[in-house]
């Protein structure tokens, strides 16, 4: 759950501010985990079946991995997530 502080009240807030905005930043800015890469990590711990996940959640539109993937594998952070694409890539752990 992203409690949020009063930097995120004003985004949210914003009438200039699109949902798919508003995600890209709570992704970036204040290390909001998505329901896709939630989804991943619950498939990867066997609480559910990727076909079921698949079926309930729609993959990121930019790339929103989690901060701790790219220090936990060694790979550079993005420099601006708002301008990358979601990568053509598997869960890193999954099997």
């Amino acid at each position: 759950m992203l409690v949020p502080n009063d930097a995120m009240r004003r985004v949210i807030t914003s009438q200039t501010v699109t949902a798919e905005g508003l995600k890209r930043q709570a992704v970036e800015q204040w290390e909001m985990t998505t329901l896709y890469w939630d989804a991943m990590e619950k498939i990867c711990a066997g609480l559910c079946s990727l076909d079921d996940a698949l079926a309930k959640v729609r993959k990121d539109e930019f790339d929103a991995r989690p901060g701790w993937m790219f220090t936990e594998l060694g790979l550079p952070h993005p420099t601006n997530r708002a301008e990358s694409a979601s990568p053509s890539l598997s869960y890193p752990h999954a099997a």
